[in-house]
């Protein structure tokens, strides 16, 4: 367009004039005539994985569970064309869509299918719609994904296991402990429940006490270790055999200031079992979310290693939609 302003014989001179002075700037790519050595490409072909960002995550309406960084840019589409209408020039296709609030963007995004690669991160082409790439593609996004992309190669390489297999519950405290901000896990609420008192889907091993002193739980009562008996005494609740696909998983205890703040909870799913320690001391009477899983088979509430006492309450199951 510039170049026409200074040089197209159709265009009066007064404005050639003005335009003249104007050229790429002088001080910068001095060894290539001061054109950039690559173009900037805003969009182009991107990998579609089994989780795709939209425009429901960028506006609030759908919420990743497995977050590894915060997108906050507005849903951005430049004009597609310009056309003449009535003597004038009209832009056509601009959308300018603002977020409410900075958005999760997901794990499961940034990695392909299984069936299709194993061993890549893909922190810019990321699996997203038009729209929500609109949003996520600015490059402090892109340093915040590539960031969380080496943190969770690390934990690939270390376990000898391609980049499906890197365990949220385990990636996200590498990721805070590194210094990323994630927000707030999306939690909800469980649409299936199995309290401790469910003969069919719970196992008991060792002595556990009925109590109902403290306040928030699921049913009749909870059950604790009486602080004694470490590392012999677990709870094992089941999920319904109809319960499949990934599911997001949490557990409900009552707390107190005897509670253990590191009661271990162990979940099994069709990729092994991840091993999370929860504060009981806190966050009492109301479900906690534990994490994603894929084909849930138990969530045992140990009370290996608790410094005080452990609750084995309820735990829930919601799914996951893709």
């Amino acid at each position: 367009m510039i170049w026409t302003l200074q040089n197209h014989p159709r265009v009066p001179q007064a404005i050639r004039d003005s335009h003249a002075p104007w050229g790429l700037p002088a001080d910068e790519f001095t060894d290539n005539g001061n054109w950039p050595w690559q173009l900037y490409v805003r969009e182009a072909r991107r990998m579609v994985s089994d989780h795709v960002m939209s425009q429901r995550h960028c506006s609030g309406e759908a919420v990743a569970a497995d977050s590894i960084g915060l997108a906050a840019y507005a849903m951005d589409s430049h004009h597609v064309q310009r056309h003449v209408k009535d003597g004038f020039v009209k832009n056509e296709g601009d959308v300018q869509m603002p977020v409410k609030t900075p958005y999760p963007v997901s794990y499961r995004s940034i990695i392909p299918k299984k069936s299709e690669c194993r061993n890549l991160l893909v922190p810019w082409s990321l699996s997203a719609t038009h729209m929500a790439f609109g949003s996520i593609r600015m490059e402090p996004v892109f340093m915040i994904l590539s960031q969380s992309s080496a943190i969770a190669a690390d934990l690939a390489i270390r376990g000898s296991i391609g980049v499906q297999q890197v365990r949220y519950p385990e990636l996200r405290p590498a990721l805070i402990a590194a210094g990323q901000a994630l927000g707030d896990p999306a939690t909800g609420s469980p649409t299936v429940v199995v309290d401790n008192r469910d003969p069919a889907q719970v196992a008991v091993t060792g002595v556990w006490t009925s109590g109902d002193s403290a306040t928030g739980f699921v049913g009749s009562d909870y059950l604790h270790d009486g602080n004694d008996g470490k590392g012999g005494k677990q709870v094992v609740y089941s999920p319904p055999s109809t319960l499949t696909g990934s599911q997001r998983v949490y557990l409900r205890w009552t707390s107190h200031a005897n509670r253990a703040s590191n009661a271990e909870v162990r979940v099994t799913d069709s990729k092994g079992t991840v091993t999370v320690h929860v504060d009981q001391k806190s966050n009492g009477g109301k479900w906690n979310l534990l994490g994603v899983f894929d084909g849930v088979k138990e969530v045992a509430v140990t009370n290996t290693g608790a410094n005080g006492h452990v609750v084995a309450d309820a735990v829930g199951f919601a799914p996951v939609s893709r």
